[in-house]
């Protein structure tokens, strides 16, 4: 009896040592993918996209960029509005689709300078400006986007709000986000192409 006693109890102290062993090993897989999967799906994406190779940029795109040459020749950020207003006239001559003005004017200068560019985002006609989620001191996600009057003026508005991946790179935007109001806005992106292409 004592025998049968014996095994049984190291029976069950087998079994408990193999369930607790089965659930360790399930709760390292479960850490380890969740750890390692989206860096896995990363290297993955990069990989494929160094297989593909460079695409050559269309012939129709221009991109103005504000750059070091331009921060040399003009002046140090932020330019007078002024200058931005010049910029959108001289491409408005070469008659763009569309023009994508990727920079935030959220804040007033001289009102002769914003009213100057926003005369000249009128008078373009095909101009998107940005907007981008931030958080407020209550803690909600608002929209930062120009002023009233650079707004009105533009054709379309875009957001421009990237969430970067786990290792810190943007590869992605969503097509539409919202704010906590629920006010929902194409990606910048998006809406440029809507404009060139008259979608």
């Amino acid at each position: 009896m004592t025998t049968t006693s014996n095994w049984r109890n190291r029976r069950r102290r087998s079994q408990a040592v193999r369930t607790a062993l089965i659930l360790l090993f399930c709760t390292a897989l479960v850490v380890l993918v969740t750890w390692f999967v989206p860096a896995l799906s990363l290297a993955s994406q990069n990989a494929l996209f160094r297989l593909r190779g460079a695409f050559e940029p269309p012939n129709d795109i221009v991109i103005v960029a504000i750059d070091d040459r331009s921060l040399q020749s003009i002046g140090q950020w932020p330019w007078p509005r002024a200058v931005m207003a010049d910029a959108i006239d001289r491409l408005t001559r070469d008659r763009p689709r569309a023009i994508g003005l990727d920079v935030i004017y959220a804040e007033p200068s001289s009102p002769a300078d914003d009213k100057e560019l926003a005369e000249a985002i009128a008078r373009n006609g095909h101009v998107i400006l940005p907007v981008q989620l931030y958080e407020t001191t209550s803690g909600s996600a608002s929209w930062l986007g120009p002023l009233p009057q650079l707004a009105e003026a533009a054709v379309k508005i875009g957001h421009v709000h990237v969430s970067p991946d786990v290792d810190g790179m943007v590869r992605s935007i969503q097509l539409s986000k919202a704010d906590d109001k629920g006010e929902r806005l194409w990606a910048f992106g998006l809406e440029v192409i809507r404009r060139a292409d008259n979608i």
